[in-house]
This record gives C-alpha cells, sequence and structure tokens, in this order.
C-alpha cells in the first residue's frame, strides 16, 4: 500500500492513480558448455527455465571429473562465483 498526502488544500486538483502489471515469472536461460552440468533446487537444468518474480534462485555448477569452472556469465558480463 502507498499513501500520499495533499497538504493544506487550497484549489482545485486532479488526482491520477496508474497501476501497472506485476511480472509474475522471469526466464533465466541457463546454457552450459561441455564439461559439466548446471542444477536447481537439485534437478538438473538447461535452457529456459520459467522463474517466479521475487525468488532467491542458486545455481549449483558441477564440473565433470578432470575439468574445473572457468568462468560464469550472466548477460555477458562475467560474474564471480559465491563464496563458500
Amino acid at each position: 500500500m502507498a499513501k500520499y498526502t495533499l497538504p493544506n488544500l487550497s484549489a482545485d486538483h486532479v488526482l491520477e492513480v496508474l497501476f501497472r502489471d506485476l511480472a509474475a515469472f522471469f526466464t533465466v536461460t541457463v546454457n552450459s558448455g561441455p564439461g559439466g552440468i548446471v542444477a536447481l533446487a537439485g534437478e538438473v537444468v538447461s535452457g529456459p527455465q520459467s522463474l517466479a518474480a521475487g525468488g532467491t534462485y542458486t545455481f549449483e555448477i558441477m564440473p565433470d571429473p578432470g575439468k574445473e569452472l572457468d568462468k560464469i556469465m550472466l548477460d555477458g558480463v562475467e560474474v564471480a562465483p559465491d563464496a563458500e
């Protein structure tokens, strides 16, 4: 809920209030190269994932034996893995 106070009314006014739809879901597309898997909530994921707006999602990145994580890219920008 929001409030707006019109103080010391001394003239005519028009108060216009607009609303917009909330996005219920967003799409996160998971792409991983060969050499490992990505999991979300314990399930391996790949491709577009429909996730509820406002949620917090932790992706587990697991390299195959003999591989290691090279980098994580989010929207084309390299990001650091979470501290363990």
